[in-house]
C-alpha cells in the first residue's frame, strides 16, 4: 500500500468534509487555502488590497457555488487556477487605467515602451491560460501539479497512480501546446 502524504490527506479531508458538512469544509478550504491564493494574486498584482480584494471575491464564489463544484484531486490546483485567472481577469480589466497622457509621453519615452511590455506581458499569460485550459484534463492536472503544485514527476505519478512514463509524456505534450501558442502569439506580435 502506497503511503499517502499528509498534503494528500489533507485534500482528501477538506474535500470529503466539503461533501458531508459544506459549512466546514469550506472553513477548512479556506484557512488551509487563503494565504496561498494571495501569493499566487499577488505574483500578477503586487498590491496588497487588490490581492485581498480578488481573493475574497474568489472564496465568495466558491461558496456560491458549492454545490456545483466537482473538486476531485487537488484543492490547491483548483484554487491556484482560480487563482491566476482571476488575476488575469482582472488585468485584462483594468488595462483601460494604463493610459499614458501625451505630455507623460514626452517626458518619458521609457513609459510607452514599459506600458507596451506590460500589455504584451498581459496578453501572453491570457494565450497561455487559454493553451492551459484548452488540454486534455488528464494532460492539464499533470501539468498543473507539475509548474504550480512544484510537484515531481514521482510525486504526480504517485497522485493520480499513473506511471512516471505517463507524467513525462502528458508534460512533454503539454509543453509543445504551450510552445506552439507561445510562438503563434510571438508571430502575431
Amino acid at each position: 500500500m502506497n503511503k499517502i502524504s499528509e498534503k494528500q490527506r489533507s485534500d482528501e479531508d477538506i474535500l470529503a468534509l466539503m461533501r458531508s458538512n459544506p459549512q466546514k469544509g469550506f472553513e477548512m478550504l479556506f484557512h488551509a487555502f487563503y494565504a496561498e491564493v494571495c501569493r499566487h494574486i499577488y505574483r500578477y498584482i503586487p498590491n496588497q488590497s487588490v490581492v485581498e480584494d480578488i481573493a475574497q471575491d474568489l472564496f465568495a464564489e466558491l461558496w456560491t457555488k458549492r454545490e456545483a463544484l466537482n473538486i476531485t484531486k487537488s484543492p490547491g490546483a483548483y484554487l491556484h487556477r482560480m487563482a491566476v485567472t482571476r488575476s488575469l481577469n482582472h488585468i485584462r480589466d483594468n488595462k483601460k487605467h494604463l493610459h499614458v497622457s501625451d505630455e507623460a509621453l514626452k517626458s518619458s519615452p521609457s513609459r510607452l515602451h514599459s506600458a507596451h511590455e506590460e500589455m504584451s506581458a498581459t496578453e501572453l499569460s491570457v494565450v497561455i491560460t487559454k493553451a492551459i485550459d484548452a488540454l486534455p484534463e488528464r494532460c492539464r492536472l499533470v501539468f498543473m501539479l507539475s509548474r504550480f503544485e512544484d510537484m515531481s514527476n514521482a510525486g504526480i505519478s504517485k497522485e493520480l497512480d499513473i506511471s512516471v512514463k505517463t507524467v513525462e509524456n502528458q508534460m512533454t505534450k503539454a509543453l509543445k501546446v504551450l510552445r506552439t501558442a507561445i510562438d503563434k502569439f510571438r508571430r502575431i506580435e
